[in-house]
């Protein structure tokens, strides 16, 4: 029988679609939701996401509360200001001239005005709402809900993959300056790096600009999106 394919990464908001790659290329994804948020590097993409504008590259950022022990799974979204609202009028504004506008803009406002009060739950239903959307059958989990082990990150890693019956794990390519290669071999787990590249599409204002959040992809190419990920570099 047959192991799964494997890949996990933190709960980001609106991630790019190199994240969708390694979903849509896997049998089990995994949300590494019970890891330390760091302000200068994970928080980075977890609680932020880039979008194309008339202006150039714009970064929107939800406001957390984070103190340095804590977990992904357990950092609060701010509440005092409605920053939800200024995020919808910087998308509305931004794509409202995009093809597929009418029908992708009322389920983002949905998504963005979700009242959830924890990072984790909040990003978790925006990416299961475009991995439903681009028709992605993957089993998602979460990393929490299954035996934790203290020690490097790649222990952790495996320790997941093992209680996944993983025969492969695709990592990302900036994974290689902290991955102990040697510990996956002695598990009996392939490992496979992916350095996606996604095709160009026609997107609004100008020249094609890589790496924005998938918004831009469906506001732009709707469920044909998902030919972006098919027709990419192979895992």
């Amino acid at each position: 029988m047959s192991k799964n394919v494997v890949s996990i990464h933190q709960p980001n908001y609106f991630p790019w679609m190199g994240y969708f790659y390694k979903m849509l290329h896997s049998d089990v994804f995994v949300y590494y939701d019970n890891i330390q948020i760091e302000q200068r590097s994970q928080q980075a993409f977890v609680n932020r996401t880039k979008i194309k504008t008339s202006h150039g590259e714009l970064w929107l950022t939800c406001p957390v509360h984070v103190r340095e022990t804590r977990l992904i799974c357990d950092v609060e979204l701010v509440r005092v200001f409605n920053w939800r609202t200024k995020h919808l009028k910087t998308i509305y504004y931004n794509y409202r001239k995009s093809r597929y506008f009418r029908q992708i803009y009322p389920e983002v406002e949905r998504l963005i005005e979700n009242p959830a009060n924890l990072l984790c739950d909040y990003n978790i239903a925006i990416i299961e709402w475009i991995k439903s959307y681009l028709e992605i059958d993957t089993e998602t989990v979460k990393a929490s809900a299954y035996n934790g082990k203290t020690g490097c990150p790649t222990d952790r890693i495996i320790n997941i993959l093992k209680q996944l019956d993983a025969g492969t794990y695709i990592s990302g390519h900036g994974a290689k300056l902290y991955q102990d290669e040697s510990m996956f071999r002695a598990a009996n787990i392939e490992l496979r790096y992916t350095n996606f590249q996604a095709k160009e599409y026609t997107q609004l204002y100008g020249e094609f600009v890589p790496k924005l959040s998938i918004l831009d992809a469906i506001f732009n190419m709707g469920k044909d999106s998902i030919s972006l990920l098919k027709k990419s570099e192979n895992c």
